[in-house]
């Protein structure tokens, strides 16, 4: 445990969470549908693959989608996070957005977006189809017992786990997590153009993200 966190703070540390340029691309926003009476409007940002490897050029797009506010000049952009941490944020926002349009008082735009190894983003599964997965999961306890073997047991079944995501997914496995979904958090909000300062409602794991950007870039918040 203690050697997963020093290798999070080390990546953390070794690549800047804050913008030193202006990012490379645009938010691109085009009509998507209605949500009952709430128009949404989708977008996409080309954000850098890898920020690890400050050589590489390869990109990445993320799918975005916006509530615009009911009130104007709007005061900003919230960005949503609703955990998982692969719950879908573009979906999230599209289902619920009225919700929390009317408890920020309509006065900021809402923006949701799928991270890394969520939706259509880098998609990321530990097994070759659903069946696998459904199969895996039936078979295996949801909550270990008291007995002298629950721990073995959950052990066992985690290693295998772990052993199943790294063969069908090495090879975007290290591309994916906290450290580079806060990354792109900053992207976007680099992207919008607006005061710099980030407005994010996490949920669950939303608020581990928000959290990491808190204790990185705590100026920008």
């Amino acid at each position: 445990m203690l050697s997963n966190a020093a290798s999070l703070l080390s990546l953390l540390l070794a690549v800047p969470l804050v913008s030193t340029t202006a990012p490379p691309h645009n938010i691109h926003w085009f009509y998507w549908k209605e949500n009952g009476s709430l128009p949404l409007t989708c977008g996409t940002l080309i954000v850098p693959l890898d920020y690890s490897n400050q050589t590489s050029d390869e990109t990445l797009q993320l799918d975005l989608v916006k509530v615009s506010s009911v009130t104007q000049p709007k005061k900003g952009s919230i960005l949503f996070n609703p955990g998982g941490p692969d719950a879908l944020g573009r979906g999230f926002i599209a289902g619920i957005g009225e919700t929390p349009l009317i408890l920020t008082g309509g006065e900021f735009d809402l923006i949701g977006f799928n991270t890394r190894g969520s939706g259509n983003t880098l998609p990321f599964s530990c097994y070759d189809n659903q069946d696998s997965t459904t199969a895996t999961y039936t078979q295996t306890p949801a909550y270990p017992d008291s007995s002298d073997i629950a721990v073995g047991t959950v052990w066992a079944w985690k290693g295998a786990l772990a052993k199943s995501c790294y063969d069908n997914a090495a090879d975007v496995g290290n591309l994916i997590g906290t450290a580079f979904v806060a990354r792109d958090l900053m992207q976007v909000l680099d992207a919008l153009g607006e005061d710099g300062l980030l407005r994010c409602w996490g949920l669950s794991y939303g608020s581990v993200l928000g959290a990491t950007v808190a204790a990185t870039a705590s100026l920008r918040m």
